[in-house]
């Protein structure tokens, strides 16, 4: 299907094996055509993709942490239904706060810990305490 679609020339083919959109705006037309719950399931899948890839290669100290991060959170906690890996996203999401204040890069921290309390539980003064 790729290949026909490269054969258009709404897509190149570099090598074979990756495609890309061959202009901004049919790239822009094809995110917009998606629901906006799939796009949220495609941010999810992207970070979470990114995120075990950044944790293999220094952790939050790799380049793509903080990438993963922003599609994870554009994602958002209701995409995921496992309380386990809400708590996995919001520590994610802590120690990436704690690593932006470490870059002095406060704004950033803020939106992290923010969305990092986004994934918590309602219970989370008492489950989430630390």
């Amino acid at each position: 299907m790729l290949s026909q679609v490269s054969m258009k020339g709404y897509m190149n083919n570099d090598n074979g094996s990756i495609f890309s959109f061959a202009h901004d705006k049919i790239e822009q037309a094809c995110y917009e055509s998606m629901s906006i719950e799939q796009r949220r399931v495609n941010h999810m899948r992207y970070g979470l993709a990114l995120c075990a890839y950044s944790m293999e290669n220094g952790g939050e100290y790799c380049e793509l942490f903080f990438p993963a991060l922003n599609q994870i959170n554009r994602g958002g906690p209701t995409v995921v239904d496992d309380s386990n890996q809400k708590d996995i996203i919001a520590d994610l999401n802590l120690k990436g706060g704690i690593r932006a204040i470490e870059l002095s890069d406060v704004s950033a921290a803020f939106k992290l810990f923010t969305s990092g309390i986004w994934f918590l539980g309602d219970d989370h003064w008492e489950s989430q305490y630390d």
